[in-house]
């Protein structure tokens, strides 16, 4: 999720996921717990969460399209500590990381990425923090350690940046051969076939084989 465009695209996605499949997950969750809790008591609780989560996530939304940032850490903190089991919270990590990068707090922006790979369950969004703390790493010189947190997963449907990452990080320590091979395959892997003009400029940059 590049930009601010494509987090509002994963936003509608989730929006979408959630009413396709929430009740399904609340009445699977209410099997699992509700000796303990009580079926319909805990439905509702869960469905109270995510709701609350929802339009706390909206309302941060509409701060980061403002450039609102103080106000976009503070509400991205409290769905944070409030609704941690929601995917909300994740995303809002995921903002407020994006936020610290832009600020150069690249040790909060860590933190916060590394809080998704601890707590977030929908993949998509494992894959995303992962490529992203990837890039810090090879921001702050650590780009071998970052070539070793993309190989740890398979990248799936996000095999093109994570080959342009990579490429990014042999690049980083003087690799160009692994580089240019990483770019390639990033290359090849494009969705439809339309690499961006980036990605065809780093290649060009380091030469045909």
């Amino acid at each position: 999720m590049e930009g601010y465009a494509s987090d509002r695209e994963q936003i509608e996605s989730l929006k979408k996921w959630w009413k396709e499949n929430g009740k399904v997950l609340i009445v699977a969750l209410a099997l699992g717990f509700g000796a303990i809790f009580g079926g319909k008591a805990w439905v509702d609780y869960k469905n109270s969460q995510a709701e609350s989560a929802a339009l706390e996530f909206e309302q941060l939304l509409e701060e980061l399209k403002q450039k609102n940032n103080q106000a976009v850490v503070e509400r991205g903190n409290h769905i944070i500590d409030t609704f941690p089991k929601t995917p909300y919270a994740a995303l809002a990590a995921l903002a407020l990381a994006k936020i610290k990068v832009e600020e150069g707090d690249y040790v909060s922006a860590r933190e916060k990425l590394q809080w998704i790979l601890d707590h977030a369950r929908q993949p998509d969004m494992l894959l995303t923090a992962r490529m992203r703390l990837a890039k810090v790493m090879i921001t702050q010189g650590e780009a071998a350690q970052a070539v070793t947190l993309l190989d740890a997963v398979d990248p799936e449907n996000f095999l093109s940046s994570y080959e342009e990452i990579k490429g990014d990080a042999y690049l980083a320590t003087g690799e160009h051969d692994k580089a240019r091979l990483a770019y390639k395959k990033a290359f090849d892997a494009a969705s439809s076939g339309m690499p961006s003009q980036e990605l065809q400029m780093k290649l060009d940059d380091l030469g045909s084989d």
